[in-house]
């Protein structure tokens, strides 16, 4: 019986590891780059942080773990607004779809400062959406750790503990004015404070439908990024 292995620097299926036969659980996005109108992504992201150094800098961010599956960013997003529904979600799912749903995780504030951390185990990128720890300084620490450290130790309940890759990358969404206390000039997060405000309904149906199925287009404009 074959043991398992995330590596998404190989294919799906049967993979040698140091002369070892595993079964590869990463699973491939399947999406192939294209070229095609990306108008309505790039209007979407212009809304959502007009910023345009921020801006840059994300969407760089996205791309090159996209193109890097596997391997770590050495710090993670915080975007806040101070309102819901102005696509700090909808932003997350395309860059889930973009790596592979099933390769993402989504958690919560509670299970990250639990002695529990299974999120980490075959993820490429954790996804907190409502960031609320305070000043818990205990917890900004771990936190720490868990942005950039290559290893995590997997505490799964009846479960004897181990330690695994962590090719984690962390994004940490929030609608709180000061949802994490963090250290003056701390390079481990990249913060966006997103002064857009909610659009209407009649935006956002036709918006979610180009994108599902314009993947492929998304994927093309990162490569030239």
């Amino acid at each position: 019986m074959l043991d398992f292995r995330f590596d998404p620097c190989q294919p799906t299926g049967i993979i040698t590891h140091k002369g070892q036969k595993f079964f590869n659980t990463y699973r491939e996005p399947g999406i192939e780059a294209q070229e095609g109108d990306t108008t309505p992504l790039v209007e979407f992201l212009d809304y959502l942080i007009p910023d345009e150094a921020e801006r840059d800098h994300l969407t760089k961010m996205i791309a090159w773990t996209v193109r890097n599956p596997g391997k770590k960013l050495s710090y993670g997003l915080l975007l806040q607004s101070k309102v819901h529904g102005v696509g700090k979600s909808t932003l997350v799912d395309i860059w889930r779809h973009l790596l592979g749903f099933n390769n993402t995780r989504m958690t919560n504030s509670e299970e990250m400062d639990s002695p529990y951390q299974s999120y980490l185990e075959n993820t490429l990128l954790v996804v907190l959406e409502e960031l609320n720890l305070g000043s818990g300084i205990g917890f900004y620490g771990k936190l720490k750790a868990l942005i950039t450290s290559p290893t995590a130790v997997i505490n799964v309940k009846y479960r004897p503990q181990k330690e695994v890759p962590n090719l984690a990358n962390f994004v940490f969404l929030s609608n709180l004015e000061a949802p994490i206390l963090l250290e003056q000039q701390d390079r481990r997060f990249f913060v966006i404070d997103t002064p857009a405000v909610r659009r209407a309904a009649s935006y956002w149906k036709p918006f979610q439908e180009w994108w599902k199925t314009n993947l492929g287009t998304i994927k093309g404009y990162l490569e030239t990024v």
